[in-house]
């Protein structure tokens, strides 16, 4: 169950690593162990030594093949199955604004987990599939075989994953990797029901969202629905809520004016801090809010989707991204680049996260003398109040003049994308939208602050989503608590 070799192969497993191994020779008469699902090649990153001619397997030179899984439509009785194209998201994304050849238009993506390595060395390939139990069953494999060809019985996932993991040696794993993984993280989503909202798990990027009915509720469904900075979407990563360093706790949030401060909309598990994982967050995020603006009747209308973030080039690119693929879905007259050029205009910068950058370069006195440190903070503050471009460039220019040291922590801030998040004079948002959402994600980090004062930190994967539930139930349970006594 670990991917058949194409029939005639004389190969051998391993006894040092589960796979294939095949022969220069029927490497290249095969078109390098060609496979008819659709897939993403990489070379991925090497570790020190590895070579194609390296005298043992361990060292050789690993490539990848991601599986991109299948486009269907909505159609039961339709037996259709599209290839999704290999140029990247945006060409799948195209691919499903066209209808079915059954008529039917509306496509959706299904990605797939699996992922295959091929490792080149001196004696030829070594050849390892990680297949799914449905990648087994559909013959999602280099042979193209069916479990069912094995028995008929062998049609239904649990059974084929067990009957994996036994081959593996993995049957006494339990919740950590692999299959074992999968059926822990079903039985959550199966104890909390409809909590999952959106699962990606694609080229090594994972992205898991997490909505309760009550969260998506509070969802805002008017641009400038409230008086003050109280409006728009506040979106913030928290880097110490999983054990794995890498991994965060994404949360986007909104204000309840029954609580009276921000409560959560969207949270999210990513395993990294790519502008692809940001994405995948906020691409779930503009779903949930279309879906509660259809169900109230509402206008979807690009304003609905301005917020405030950090400055990471990850989060603007992930949000620029998910807004140009959310739209590209739906009925849309804009270009590509309309559309990017729109998503940019809809990010706040926050401002705190410039204060403290000021207050770590003005400290230090090789940049900025200490008797000059107030009159440092003086002039950068003034470029916040600029009132044209060109006060802005001149005000930047003198600072840099008089601390020419501060050249590039000031080109950093300057450049366009910077910029338009931060300075009034170069912003691109509409001027009532940005005075209607917050200046800083600071309420976003207080939350952050408040969920590890209740649930602690460094959680395993399946105990930090248990505490995340758990957060989200007290959320509401406050939301509750307070509307019975506004009304009464």
């Amino acid at each position: 169950l670990c991917g058949e070799p194409p029939t005639g192969q004389v190969g051998s497993h391993s006894t040092r690593q589960l796979g294939l191994d095949v022969s220069h020779a029927f490497y290249s008469a095969t078109d390098k162990l060609a496979v008819d699902w659709a897939c993403q090649p990489s070379a991925g990153k090497q570790k020190k030594g590895t070579s194609k001619t390296a005298a043992t397997i361990a060292d050789g030179y690993r490539t990848y093949r991601q599986c991109l899984g299948t486009i269907h439509c909505s159609n039961e009785d339709c037996a259709v199955t599209i290839r999704p194209h290999t140029r990247g998201r945006l060409a799948i994304d195209q691919q499903l604004t066209k209808p079915c050849k059954c008529g039917d238009t509306t496509l959706t993506h299904y990605p797939c987990p699996n992922k295959s390595a091929t490792i080149q060395w001196s004696g030829g390939f070594h050849y390892m599939n990680g297949a799914s139990p449905a990648a087994l069953i559909s013959g999602n494999t280099i042979g193209g075989k069916s479990t069912t060809d094995i028995s008929p019985v062998l049609i239904h996932a649990p059974r084929v994953g067990r009957a994996r993991k036994k081959i593996l040696g993995k049957d006494k794993v339990k919740g950590g990797t692999g299959d074992a993984f999968i059926e822990v993280f079903s039985q959550f989503q199966l104890d909390h029901p409809g909590f999952i909202v959106a699962n990606t798990m694609l080229g090594g990027v994972t992205v898991i969202s997490g909505q309760t009915p009550f969260m998506a509720s509070q969802i805002h469904d008017e641009a400038l629905q409230l008086e003050g900075p109280f409006n728009g979407i506040i979106s913030d990563a928290a880097h110490g809520w999983w054990q794995v360093r890498t991994s965060l706790l994404i949360v986007s949030s909104v204000f309840s004016q029954i609580l009276l401060r921000w409560v959560p909309v969207l949270i999210s598990y990513s395993n990294g801090a790519s502008s692809t994982h940001y994405e995948y967050h906020f691409l779930a995020l503009l779903e949930s809010i279309a879906r509660v603006c259809t169900e109230r009747g509402k206008p979807i209308t690009d304003e609905l989707f301005a917020g405030v973030v950090d400055f990471s080039d990850g989060e603007r690119s992930g949000f620029i991204g998910s807004f140009t693929r959310f739209w590209l879905k739906r009925s849309n007259s804009r270009t590509v680049e309309e559309l990017e050029h729109k998503g940019a205009t809809l990010l706040r910068g926050c401002r705190q996260h410039f204060e403290a950058s000021i207050t770590r370069v003005k400290r230090i006195t090789a940049i900025v003398p200490v008797d000059q440190r107030s009159l440092f903070s003086q002039r950068v503050h003034a470029l916040l109040k600029a009132t044209s471009p060109e006060i802005l460039h001149q005000l930047a220019d003198s600072l840099e003049s008089d601390f020419p040291k501060i050249r590039p922590w000031l080109q950093w801030w300057m450049s366009d994308k910077h910029a338009a998040m931060l300075f009034e004079s170069k912003r691109s948002m509409d001027p009532l939208v940005w005075e209607s959402i917050p200046e800083t994600t600071n309420p976003e980090e207080s939350m952050h602050f408040s969920m590890y004062s209740q649930q602690g930190r460094n959680h395993d994967f399946f105990d930090g989503w248990t505490s995340i539930w758990k957060v989200c139930v007290t959320f509401e349970k406050l939301f509750n608590a307070a509307r019975g006594m506004t009304i009464m």
